[in-house]
């Protein structure tokens, strides 16, 4: 297996080189794809992870998105029942070694990556920690696992005239978001996840209405920021993102000090507008 670092929580690893040997690294071959290289791409992205608690301890991220090429997620669907065993069953493992704790419960998310074309056997996983009981989600035990296939959390998902973020937002609302006729406010101090709407979105998101197949479910983020402006981010395996025609970098993100600005997504096929909300 081989690892590749892309960004601070972001991982490209290959599963075609596990258990090939010398000669069998000179050449690629069609892996199959199952439970137990997810789990050892779930346990070697962990190793990254340097953060450490106050006594010291080395914590992990519990919280994992595994792009997968289209081929290799039809294949493993079947699976997922298998893979939850083969995680908490490693899981459990890791915890008796005493070197390292979990923050709150793991969650993997198997998802079909649709910004990025993956060639079978290679995954992308986006790892970060995930803190349940701010998003208004129970505690989870240390130690309890949850996998979901083509799904971030299951929540019941915004009703079609939604036109809010699906999570009640905190504080007044400062930036209006405005494309084709809807509309949505983000309150002050809230990040949200804008996207093409799905049935299984999670807290903070933003169903974008209207927006065609050309717009990733999960493409971009926006916040408010100090003195007005905003920050626009892209996120890894997104389509293009543009603020005022500029580029955004897949994983990177753009400080807007003034508003308003236009968002362009997917090469045009949805344009955004950021602007600051009128008092009420």
């Amino acid at each position: 297996m081989t690892v590749t670092q892309r960004d601070e929580r972001s991982f490209q690893v290959d599963l075609t080189s596990m258990g090939r040997g010398f000669w069998g690294r000179l050449r690629r071959q069609r892996v199959r794809v199952d439970p137990y290289q997810i789990a050892k791409a779930v346990f070697a992205v962990m190793d990254f992870c340097g953060d450490r608690d106050v006594r010291g301890q080395r914590l992990m991220w519990n919280d994992y998105r595994i792009f997968l090429s289209q081929s290799d997620y039809d294949g493993l669907a079947p699976l997922i029942g298998r893979l939850e065993q083969d995680l908490a069953s490693l899981l459990q493992e890791r915890f008796n070694e005493g070197d390292a704790a979990l923050v709150g419960g793991l969650n993997v998310d198997l998802l079909v990556s649709e910004g990025e074309r993956l060639a079978p056997g290679t995954v992308v996983v986006q790892a970060q920690f995930l803190a349940w009981k701010d998003e208004g989600k129970e505690g989870m035990a240390d130690g309890a696992v949850t996998v979901r296939a083509g799904r971030r959390a299951a929540q019941p998902p915004p009703l079609p005239s939604t036109r809010r973020v699906a999570d009640p937002v905190t504080g007044d609302g400062v930036l209006q978001l405005k494309w084709l006729d809807q509309h949505a406010t983000v309150g002050n101090g809230l990040r949200v996840v804008l996207g093409r709407p799905h049935a299984d979105a999670t807290g903070s998101f933003v169903p974008l209405h209207g927006a065609s197949n050309e717009i990733n479910r999960r493409q971009l983020f926006i916040e408010p920021s100090e003195g007005g402006g905003a920050v626009i981010g892209r996120l890894t395996a997104a389509n293009s993102v543009q603020v005022n025609g500029r580029l955004v970098q897949p994983g990177g993100q753009i400080a807007v000090p003034e508003l308003p600005v236009e968002v362009s997504l997917s090469n045009g096929a949805l344009v955004l507008r950021v602007e600051a909300a009128q008092p009420a």
